[in-house]
């Protein structure tokens, strides 16, 4: 494990708005650190905040392109040894996002935010999708280029220069926690869609348990762990219902909370998996659907046919 780097000194960058809604309400720091792996380095401490209109939390400052660099090296985001596997694993879930798509009778142009190595835009083809990628990764993006997609290479989906209404629909599966600027990135994803496209996003719905664990541990190194192995490194949480408030406002509706969007096969599942699946489907009903903790979700939404820029 690597060892932890001394508290940075001096006073808190404290972020002017909200990273996830855009609110300049009250924003308060809080109790835990997110210790950010390195290659072959000391961790980097990352301040998180929570803000009191979307209740979300987030990461900021947001670590340099360095650090975001080191961190790559220390997982397996990017092994091409590691891809077939882990998209096999996917199937059933990608499976649901296509056949929301069906449903919603959208069809065309389809931009999957994270692309990687395009097995998902394989899937959408063989749908009847034009399939366009964006993604950071040399590899992936090369291969997805090798398989006919036209893919842009980029770390932030605001410089990647699309066209505005270029695509009827958008997916991001386990990519959106990791964006830098989530606010102004579903902001671009209203821009780019065409009246009417979808927005798909596969996400951890991580907000309750993170909140509820910071809450009921002790400021320190131990806490600081805690959320770090619990975020896995993503930089912002939101609760599922708040991010759909938060995309309402953007224009977006006919909203569609796909639970039990597991990326992997329920017969693969460990232990701890299966319980806390099972778990948030106890406490979805028993709540009559107000709370939904469900690991692992599809948000699925429509912007307005009446939007546009």
């Amino acid at each position: 494990m690597n060892d932890v780097q001394s508290p940075a000194t001096g006073a808190f960058q404290t972020p002017v708005t909200c990273r996830l809604c855009g609110s300049t309400d009250q924003i308060r720091k809080t109790q835990f650190t997110q210790l950010y792996s390195q290659y072959q380095k000391p961790y980097h401490r990352v301040d998180w905040w929570q803000c009191s209109t979307c209740k979300g939390m987030f990461a900021y400052p947001v670590p340099d392109i360095g650090t975001i660099i080191d961190h790559w090296k220390t997982i397996n985001y990017n092994r091409a040894e590691d891809v077939p596997e882990l998209h096999n694993a996917r199937q059933r879930m990608l499976g649901l996002a296509l056949a929301d798509l069906r449903r919603r009778r959208v069809c065309g142009k389809i931009l999957d935010i994270g692309s990687n190595y395009g097995y998902f835009l394989q899937e959408a083809a063989a749908d009847g999708w034009t399939g366009f990628g964006f993604d950071p990764c040399d590899q992936g993006v090369a291969r997805t280029r090798e398989l006919g997609f036209d893919t842009r290479q980029g770390w932030e989906l605001l410089e990647a220069g699309y066209p505005d209404h270029a695509f009827d629909a958008v997916t991001s599966f386990d990519a959106f926690c990791y964006v830098w600027h989530p606010y102004e990135t579903l902001q671009e994803i209203r821009r780019i869609l065409k009246p009417g496209g979808a927005v798909l996003m596969r996400l951890t719905n991580k907000r309750h348990i993170a909140q509820w664990t910071a809450q009921r541990m002790d400021p320190g190194e131990r806490l600081n762990m805690k959320m770090t192995t619990l975020l896995q490194n993503q930089f912002h949480s939101i609760a599922i219902d708040d991010l759909c408030s938060v995309l309402r406002r953007l224009g977006f509706f006919r909203f569609r909370i796909i639970r039990r969007a597991s990326t992997a096969p329920w017969s693969r599942m460990d232990r701890r998996s299966l319980i806390a699946y099972f778990g948030a489907e106890s406490l979805y009903y028993l709540s009559l659907g107000r709370l939904n903790v469900s690991p692992g979700v599809i948000v699925s939404a429509q912007l307005n046919p009446g939007e546009s820029d």
